[in-house]
C-alpha cells in the first residue's frame, strides 16, 4: 500500500520524501501513518524499479534534496494498482478500500465541495457496510448455535430411540 501512496502522490506532482511523508499524514492519517525511515526505502525500491526517478536539488538553504516524480511506466504500474484485488485480510482490505476511496475521489472530483461531499458519502456507505458485516456476524453466531442445538436435539432423539423404541 507505500508504493500505491507513493505513486499516487508523484502522479499528482513531483516532490520530496518529507512532503510525501506530510501529505500521506495529512491526507490518510485516519488509515495510515508513515515517516521518512518507512519512505526510504520504499522510493529506493520504486527508483530501482525505474517506477520514479530522483532529481537533486539545492534548497533556499543550501541543504540538498531529492525530488521524486512518477516515469512513464510508474504511471502504468499504478494504474494497474488501483484495479487489483483488495487483500483478503478483513482490517488490511478495510484500510486499502478507505485509502482507494480517497484517492478516487480526490481523482474524480475537482473542486473542494465535491470532493468533502464525495467523502462524506463513502464514509456513510462505509458505516453502512460496518453495519451490514456486524450484522452478518450476528447471524453467523445464530446459525453456529442452531447448530449446536440441532446436534444436541439429534442426540436425544436417538437417545430416546435406542432407550425407549428399540
Amino acid at each position: 500500500m507505500n508504493e500505491f501512496l507513493i505513486l499516487y502522490i508523484l502522479k499528482k506532482q513531483p516532490t520530496s520524501m518529507y512532503e510525501i511523508q506530510q501529505f500521506i499524514n495529512k491526507h490518510f492519517n485516519l488509515y495510515v501513518k508513515i515517516s521518512v525511515g518507512t519512505i526510504a526505502p520504499v522510493l529506493k525500491k520504486l527508483e530501482a524499479a525505474n517506477l520514479i526517478e530522483a532529481e537533486k536539488k539545492i534548497s533556499n538553504g543550501g541543504q540538498r534534496k531529492h525530488i521524486f516524480k512518477i516515469t512513464g511506466e510508474g504511471q502504468i504500474i499504478f494504474h494497474n494498482l488501483i484495479v487489483m484485488p483488495i487483500s483478503g485480510n478483513p482490517q488490511s482490505s478495510q484500510k486499502e478500500i478507505n485509502i482507494l476511496s480517497l484517492i478516487i475521489t480526490d481523482s474524480i472530483f475537482s473542486n473542494e465541495e465535491q470532493k468533502l461531499l464525495a467523502k462524506k458519502i463513502i464514509c456513510a456507505l462505509n458505516n453502512q457496510l460496518i453495519l451490514i458485516k456486524n450484522h452478518i456476524q450476528a447471524f453467523n453466531r445464530d446459525i453456529e448455535y442452531l447448530k449446536i442445538c440441532c446436534e444436541e436435539t439429534e442426540k436425544k432423539i436417538n437417545y430416546y430411540k435406542n432407550t425407549f423404541i428399540e
